[in-house]
């Protein structure tokens, strides 16, 4: 798909659609660069996509609208940075993220923002440090103005996170996280975040969605090989297939919080 303008040579590599309500809606699209760079083009609609008009975006990332104005985006190269708008993607400015001194250092991998019925705001940081990772959940009550630590789950230490933990608030302000083999990081409304035993979840999670506490769909995205890699010098069996990799993509759900998940049939 080719793009007009400055970046018009430059293929989309992803693209991501975002509606704050029926008629409002946004499109993301990440443009091909090298990873130095991560560019971007934005387009909304008032009229529930039957035209569109180009906006601008700081990233080549997905965005969240909480209304027709009010939206972030997050991600770029190293994964650390925040944009918001107050005016429907026409500007953008770069938003602090305020963190205590023990975990300003290290790696942070910042999602999305993500609200509750009652307009509270929950944003998922995950933090790969030498002395161990954790993911930091932050808490916003005016809008997603600003932002305050609410929450801090330490992971394996042997696990070091090299993108952002799939999280998920759902409407009643309960949120779910994936934090490693059949494991979800979990807390209730007003609830202590806790460890959850996941039966069936594999750890390659790259999305979750929870519409209620107990309801859930996790997309699971895991490689697969197949066959046998060919000696040096040739010489194999013909009857051996040769080596072959893919990913391979599972839709689970669960309809008990997440304690046990199920594999849903794609068509």
């Amino acid at each position: 798909m080719p793009l007009a303008g400055d970046v018009s040579d430059s293929p989309v590599a992803n693209a991501y659609l975002d509606f704050s309500d029926a008629q409002t809606g946004y499109l993301a699209l990440k443009v091909q660069s090298g990873g130095s760079f991560s560019l971007g083009r934005l387009f909304a609609t008032a009229d529930g996509g039957q035209t569109w008009e180009e906006r601008s975006l700081p990233l080549g990332e997905p965005v969240a609208f909480l209304d027709a104005e009010r939206g972030w985006t997050a991600g770029g190269p190293a994964g650390d940075q925040l944009f918001l708008t107050l005016d429907g993607g026409r500007t953008w400015q770069p938003q602090f993220i305020p963190l205590p001194a023990e975990l300003a250092s290290g790696q942070a991998f910042v999602g999305l923002p993500q609200f509750d019925l009652n307009g509270v705001g929950y944003l998922p940081v995950t933090l790969a440090q030498t002395s161990g990772s954790s993911l930091l959940v932050l808490r916003s009550e005016d809008l997603g103005s600003s932002w305050q630590l609410a929450q801090k789950i330490d992971l394996d230490p042997a696990f070091t996170p090299g993108i952002e933990l799939p999280f998920s608030l759902a409407s009643d302000g309960a949120w779910r996280a994936g934090i490693g083999e059949g494991v979800l990081a979990g807390a209730e409304p007003r609830g202590a975040p806790q460890a959850l035993a996941a039966a069936g979840l594999p750890q390659s999670v790259i999305s979750l969605d929870f519409d209620g506490s107990q309801n859930g769909w996790a997309l699971v995205q895991q490689g697969a090989c197949f066959g046998e890699k060919a000696p040096l010098g040739g010489g194999g069996s013909s009857a051996s297939q040769p080596l072959r990799c893919e990913h391979v993509v599972r839709l689970l759900a669960t309809t008990d919080g997440g304690k046990t998940w199920r594999d849903i049939t794609l068509p």
